[in-house]
């Protein structure tokens, strides 16, 4: 429609009479062969003939004006510079990504401003360096033509498509240009969102008011401001509570006059997002603040079954003499079953934890459980216990005090409480009841220590077979068996007992036994071997079983494993009563006798010096006595040389003996 040709703004003239309608055809002819219409150029091989703007008549100027919207000259230099328009991509990227000083991004309407601006002062920068010849075709043959001035008509006419809010003033717009030639992207961020208010002038005023806000008696933002007005009037003197020393009233003075603020000053200042964290840590209990507003670790429970278990303590409630029942339990996270329990009267009894390990270790040899990996606890009554749980639990996890977010127990104490316990105990969850559930007489306790623990027994029963919440149709005792975790190992009963048996110093006697509570313990006689030299007492730990019979024990020295000691049986001695179990019994003695002979032999074969006066028969008949299996050693019953001891030392005996089995 409007071009250039050699420096001379033209209209193509197929527009003239055609798409314009500008003129028609006929006139534009007569105009032409009157040399009205200066044609610049002709057509022909794809090129339109066109007609030098100036020698158009000035009536179909008005039309051509109207028809395009604007002085043809202006609309050109607009269509021109776009042709230098381009998206700044780095611009957009630096602008998204800016932060400001304290923090923020800039708004996404500032990031979109500020890319367009950055667009038009690098088409400006082209444009600048175009050749002069280029030039002419926007600002025509005047030699003095300001290009601001003209850059500043370009931008105008771009202000409804492009909102680029540069100055509308040639000088301003220069100076803008200049600072991004120099400072690049930052120089288009406006100053004000690096200026600060005026209080952030006064750091020590924040402070100040922070420090009577967070005072003891929990001051309103009245009675804060109020006290800052004594303070810098002289009539109070405030501390620095994270210093401890006394503010500087001339800190606060400008120009030689106190610094004056209003009670909305003061309001907005405790009630900036920015100290609210910081205000309530010392506001509010360390507990309730940890509890309820500080952040906290968001965590998803185990695959698998017993890969963890949290023990807490807890009171359940008060006997008829007002006594309080505590409860100490092992709680699994998975299944939510609680696997172990013990009480007791004083909270504060360390027995406690010993006692809620050993239920532990009974119920996982009882159900066939594998033996938990990690150990999560707080500090409370078990700082003497630490080593002790670093022993048994291949993890430990020390958590924070009055933190019951962080631990997993408190959870399923909730889960306890308000679950199955809420079914078997009155007066839970009813604290803010109307009518009966009001009625003070409702609250008193009733039972004995003994009931209670018989109920608080019936409800962890009730809630270990409830149905789980997630894994529907199975209970949550079946989720612990069913869902174990595979790696873990089975209960490894001589290091556990080292730690939470009883405790028995006893003797080996005989090479054979050790008794413990007035029963004898065989041992493998093999594990004498690792007996210190000329001590053969050891400590034997226990525990007895649910009948109270002690089936085991386990023996030590020092720290030193030695070997298991299994409780001796006895059989009847009249054949005539004998059952099948007393012949059992009696058959484990007789091989147990017969390997104690044949480790005795094996001993003298390799550490006693044979005479070189021994007969043939002598070594034949020694080397006979070594039996192919145990049972062909064992004797007849009916031989009572068998259980005749003092034999044992005859070596005559032993001779003759070999000689006829032989």
């Amino acid at each position: 429609m409007i071009e250039y040709y050699n420096n001379i703004l033209c209209v193509k003239s197929g527009w003239l009479y055609g798409a314009g309608n500008i003129i028609t055809k006929s006139n534009y002819d007569i105009l032409k062969h009157r040399s009205s219409l200066k044609q610049t150029r002709r057509g022909g091989n794809g090129r339109s003939a066109l007609i030098e703007y100036n020698s158009i008549p000035d009536r179909f100027k008005q039309k051509i004006i109207e028809k395009i919207g604007g002085n043809p000259y202006e609309i050109y230099k607009a269509h021109w510079f776009q042709d230098f328009l381009r998206t700044d991509h780095k611009a957009y990227d630096y602008f998204n990504t800016y932060k400001l000083g304290d923090g923020r991004y800039l708004p996404t309407d500032k990031v979109k401003l500020y890319s367009t601006q950055a667009m038009f002062f690098n088409a400006i920068t082209i444009v600048k360096k175009q050749k002069k010849r280029q030039s002419k075709k926007i600002y025509g043959s005047n030699e003095k033509f300001d290009f601001w001035e003209h850059i500043n008509e370009i931008l105008i006419h771009f202000e409804p498509t492009y909102y680029h809010n540069l100055p509308t003033k040639s000088g301003s717009l220069r100076h803008k240009f200049t600072s991004f030639r120099k400072d690049g992207y930052d120089s288009l961020i406006s100053r004000k969102y690096s200026n600060t208010n005026s209080l952030k002038t006064y750091p020590q005023i924040i402070r100040l008011l922070l420090s009577i806000y967070v005072h003891e008696n929990l001051p309103f933002a009245d009675k804060v401001h109020k006290k800052y007005m004594e303070f810098i009037t002289g009539t109070k003197e405030i501390i620095d509570l994270d210093t401890g020393e006394i503010f500087n009233r001339e800190d606060f003075k400008k120009n030689g006059e106190p610094i004056t603020i209003s009670e909305a000053t003061v309001y907005n200042v405790i009630n900036k997002p920015e100290y609210e964290d910081m205000i309530l840590s010392m506001r509010m209990a360390y507990s309730k603040y940890k509890l309820n507003k500080s952040p906290y670790m968001r965590r998803k429970l185990p695959e698998f079954s017993l890969s963890k278990i949290s023990i807490d303590d807890r009171m359940i409630r008060k006997d008829k003499d007002g006594n309080p029942v505590w409860i100490y339990l092992a709680f699994e996270p998975l299944s939510g079953v609680i696997i172990a329990k013990s009480y007791d009267k004083d909270g504060k009894s360390g027995s406690m934890i010993r006692d809620m390990l050993r239920d532990l270790y009974y119920t996982c040899l009882k159900n066939n459980l594998r033996w938990p990996g990690e150990l999560e606890f707080e500090h409370h009554l078990t700082g003497s216990y630490i080593p002790m749980f670093d022993k048994l639990f291949q993890y430990t996890r020390l958590c924070a005090a009055s933190n019951s977010r962080e631990k997993r127990a408190e959870h399923g104490i909730k889960q306890l409480k308000y679950g199955a316990e809420k079914d078997i105990f009155a007066n839970i969850g009813r604290w803010y009841g109307k009518g009966v559930y009001q009625n003070k007489e409702d609250y008193k306790e009733k039972k004995s220590y003994k009931e209670i623990v018989a109920d608080s027994i019936a409800a962890i029963d009730l809630n270990n077979n409830s149905e789980h919440p997630h894994f529907k149709g199975k209970t949550r005792w079946e989720v612990l068996t069913e869902k174990q975790n595979p790696d873990l190992s089975r209960p490894q009963k001589f290091r556990i007992l080292k730690e939470i048996g009883n405790k028995t110093a006893t003797t080996v006697r005989q090479s054979d036994y050790v008794r413990i509570q007035y029963n004898d313990y065989w041992i493998d006689t093999s594990a004498l071997a690792l007996l210190e030299y000329n001590n053969k007492t050891v400590d034997a730990y226990w525990l007895p079983e649910a009948d109270g019979i002690i089936s085991e024990a386990y023996l030590y020295q020092g720290d030193k494993f030695i070997c298991k000691a299994e409780l001796i049986e006895q059989f009847n001695e009249s054949r005539f009563e004998r059952t099948e179990d007393d012949t059992r019994i009696m058959q484990e003695q007789f091989k147990r006798l017969a390997n104690h002979r044949k480790r005795l032999h094996e001993q003298k074969e390799k550490l006693i010096f044979k005479h070189e006066e021994m007969s043939a028969s002598d070594f034949i008949a020694m080397d006979a006595v070594v039996p192919e299996t145990i049972e062909d050693i064992i004797p007849d019953e009916t031989n009572t040389d068998f259980y005749d001891e003092s034999n044992e030392s005859d070596e005559e005996y032993y001779k003759q003996r070999a000689l006829k089995d032989f």
